[in-house]
């Protein structure tokens, strides 16, 4: 590969996570924000901020509305725009669909990224490289975003899982070739939520106990037996949830 001054991948995610999301650089990556690589020209021009999201939700539909109806209208083109009308927002210059008059309002406070493109049309390969920015390949399985977090940045809370994933969770790479433990915890219904932590209708508090000790004893003898870390990563992060 021929050197450049271009911002390499690594450089990229690992310059938007400190910024943006606050994750902690490990030490043998301090050298891509040491002063000899700035004025070497390596992004000289990144200016480096204090953290301020606690939090990230990322919503990523599947399926989901057109960016014509949403974040992208084209006024001007009758060949592509349906019969969605364009509104102002509170951000000069953008305008937005009009089924979202609420977020036009707040617009000032978002940022909406036009300039995005892959060469990926197939929807498999194109999910994957959304959620690990890798290409699909048969010998490897890449993290998602919140295992990354997870691995540099460490739990935001020891008493909750990592992160949470919502959804389909074959179309999601979990933590990938990363330990379990930085994996999300999958709920398939947000209709009904994580399974077996709520008594069901007519089960008493006591007999909701008694079923949860009695599955947790066969739990514990089924990890004695099998010693396998997914088994034991996956239970922790029950027992967290």
């Amino acid at each position: 590969m021929k050197a450049t001054n271009e911002l390499s991948r690594r450089t990229v995610m690992t310059r938007m996570a400190q910024s943006c999301l606050g994750v902690g650089l490990l030490p043998s990556m301090q050298h891509l924000f040491s002063a000899k690589a700035l004025a070497a020209g390596e992004g000289a021009a990144t200016a480096m901020q204090a953290p301020t999201a606690r939090n990230v939700i990322f919503l990523y539909m599947t399926g989901g509305q057109s960016h014509l109806d949403t974040w992208d209208p084209k006024p001007g083109n009758t060949e592509v725009m349906g019969a969605t009308k364009a509104i102002k927002t509170s951000a000069d210059g953008v305008l937005i669909g009009e089924y979202l008059p609420r977020t036009a309002r707040l617009m000032h406070q978002a940022c909406v990224i036009n300039s995005m493109a892959t060469n990926t049309a197939a929807h498999e390969q194109a999910n994957y490289f959304m959620h690990t920015s890798y290409g699909l390949r048969s010998t490897i399985k890449h993290p998602g975003l919140g295992s990354w977090l997870s691995f540099y940045q460490g739990p935001g809370n020891p008493d909750l899982p990592p992160y949470v994933f919502i959804g389909n969770d074959s179309r999601h790479p979990g933590a990938g070739y990363m330990a379990r433990k930085h994996g999300p915890l999958m709920i398939n219904n947000p209709e009904t939520g994580l399974q077996n932590v709520r008594p069901q209708k007519g089960v008493t508090d006591d007999r909701f106990a008694m079923r949860r000790d009695m599955a947790q004893a066969l739990d514990a003898e089924f990890q004695n037996r099998w010693d396998v870390p997914g088994v034991k990563a996956y239970a922790d992060m029950y027992d967290d949830a």
